[in-house]
């Protein structure tokens, strides 16, 4: 749950679909929309780039989340997607949210 707060803080109307376009293009060193339509199972390659978008710089009629950048220029492939600092310091919250060991009390099966 914390993992999911750490993206809702920054967007609390974020989609589960641009939640994990986000974890997997930031998780990887440069990866296009059609890579990232693959992992999250969505068959519209445009509704990723619009969830990439949003991740990286926005759309003209809202600023985006500044998470991931457009590295086209960098790497002379189309619109491939890499972590910003902001987007790797996100991703190392959520990644210590996910692999935290909580103590808490011990769950009891009953019959």
């Amino acid at each position: 749950m914390a993992a999911l707060q750490t993206l809702r803080r920054i967007d609390p109307e974020m989609r589960i679909k641009t939640a994990i376009a986000f974890v997997h293009a930031a998780s990887r060193n440069g990866v296009s929309v059609k890579e990232t339509a693959e992992a999250v199972g969505d068959t519209s390659e445009g509704s990723v780039r619009y969830a990439l978008k949003t991740l990286g710089s926005g759309h003209t009629d809202k600023p985006g989340h500044g998470l991931l950048r457009d590295d086209a220029a960098t790497t002379g492939r189309a619109q491939v997607y890499v972590p910003t600092a902001k987007g790797r310091t996100t991703l190392t919250k959520i990644t210590r949210a996910m692999t935290q060991v909580r103590s808490g009390p011990e769950l009891r099966l009953v019959a």
